[in-house]
Formats: C-alpha cells, structure tokens, sequence
C-alpha cells in the first residue's frame, strides 16, 4: 500500500468515526513518512544518531530537572 491510499483510507475512516480533526495529523504522519522513506540513511548513518542526541541534549536542558522522576520502591 502506497502512503497516499493509506492517507485517503485513514482520513475517510476518521471522518467515518467522526473524528475528522485527525486529518491535519494523518497528513503530517503521512509527510513524515515519506520524508523517512526517501532519506538515505546509508550515506550518513551517523548522522540522524547525532541529530537525535542533539536534540536530546537539548530537551533535556530546557526541561531541567522537572523532567527526570526517581522510582522508590516503598
């Protein structure tokens, strides 16, 4: 199945559901899709790794602690 008949089928079944404030979702699911399926990880591999440890890096610092919990067993 090609992205376009999966978009099509996922937002008719949306609307079907009545829930057709999925489609600006669906659409940008089906974008990122195909962005991911013409990348070409094989001539950089490393770096969507560095990509994705910079923007880690980065979210961690803007939420600070906030976002770490510790788990106690109590």
């Amino acid at each position: 199945m090609d992205i376009q008949t999966w978009l099509d089928a996922a937002i008719a079944d949306a609307k079907r559901r009545g829930i057709p404030e999925l489609e600006p979702l669906l659409r940008a699911l089906a974008k990122s899709t195909e962005a991911l399926r013409k990348a070409d990880f094989a001539e950089q591999p490393d770096a969507i790794v560095d990509e994705l440890s910079d923007l880690s890096r980065a979210s961690n610092a803007s939420v600070g602690n906030a976002g770490h919990t510790r788990h106690t067993d109590n």
